[in-house]
């Protein structure tokens, strides 16, 4: 008898066994996708279908077709998202131009390659790697495409678990030998136009934007041409705090170092799956989607209340996956 596991379920079970016995048990998940989340969905979707050369922004016409609507509703959560997106991803293609990643082929695909390891009797992790890439210098890079508003510190990507596993895993299936990671960053913050000032003048107060925003909305409010040339060459050096990329090569003793603790991990859930829901309470809670649950649990508030309000349970045949 199988059980499937993935790097996102031993950090949740590392991290709080409460948080994973709500997401991977009781298979809830909130009625509304927080931006960030749903912002860094779409845009993966954008680069597969760049990557696997189909026009990404016909993903995102049929995106915008199918959820468009919603959005506009929930206006003060996602803002103008589309719209958004496509500003920054115009830019993001732009930027890196054709000859930055040469994505290489696996299994008929250039991008989201999933894969499916025993680890121990009966453990199977699986997983899904954004993509495999050679850079110009012929070293070969595991790709992963991250969304980020703050953007991350060294030390960050060095306790990032999924680098060294999906190396791992890489080296294991044989899909390619890597010489490290590229961690693609995006910057998910909607790009700043000028504001008009109560003089009426433009303020020149430094924006957080992009080259293509500004002159397409200094075309659209008719500025006067010198302006506008100072706002988009402005927005010019803005382009590497938008888009950056950050190559870590390979260590394989910490790869081997946290593959192993990897799989005591998964054997530790699989052994305590539905029995074990410790509540570990800190700095971590305020980003977990969880924390409205396990606060009414230790407040004495309205458990069922707080579920059926703000969760949904997700396909419950998935629950014979999670516990067989």
């Amino acid at each position: 008898m199988e059980v499937k596991v993935s790097q996102s379920k031993i950090k949740t079970w590392r991290q709080c066994q409460f948080a994973y016995h709500q997401k991977y048990v009781e298979l809830l998940r909130k009625k509304t996708i927080k931006r960030p989340f749903t912002f860094g969905g779409i845009v993966h979707e954008l680069i597969e279908e760049q990557a696997n050369n189909r026009d990404p922004f016909k993903k995102l016409d049929a995106i915008e077709a199918e959820k468009g609507k919603m959005f506009q509703e929930e206006y003060e959560l996602y803002g103008d998202l589309i719209n958004d997106i496509r500003n920054i991803m115009m830019e993001y293609f732009e930027y890196w131009g054709d000859d930055s990643l040469f994505y290489l082929r696996r299994g008929g695909r250039y991008a989201e390659h999933e894969f499916n390891i025993e680890i121990a009797d009966g453990i199977i992790f699986t997983g899904k790697i954004d993509a495999i890439a050679k850079t110009a210098n012929k070293l070969v890079w595991v790709v992963e495409h991250k969304t980020f508003n703050r953007m991350p510190a060294n030390d960050e990507r060095w306790r990032n678990i999924q680098s060294a596993v999906y190396l791992k895993a890489l080296q294991i299936t044989g899909l390619a030998e890597a010489d490290g990671m590229c961690w693609d960053y995006i910057h998910s913050g909607a790009p700043e136009v000028p504001r008009t000032l109560k003089s009426g003048k433009l303020s020149e107060a430094k924006l957080n934007t992009l080259p293509g925003v500004i002159s397409r909305y200094a075309e659209e409010q008719g500025y006067d041409p010198n302006f506008s040339k100072k706002l988009i060459d402005a927005a010019q050096q803005n382009l590497s705090n938008y888009f950056i990329r950050v190559f870590t090569p390979i260590n394989q003793s910490i790869v081997e170092s946290v593959y192993k603790d990897f799989i005591d991990s998964a054997q530790e859930l699989v052994e305590n799956h539905g029995k074990k829901k410790v509540k570990n309470i800190g700095m971590h809670c305020k980003f977990c989607d969880y924390e409205p649950i396990c606060r009414a649990e230790l407040t004495g508030s309205d458990v069922d209340m707080i579920i059926k309000g703000q969760y949904k349970v997700e396909n419950k045949g998935l629950k014979n996956e999670n516990t067989k």
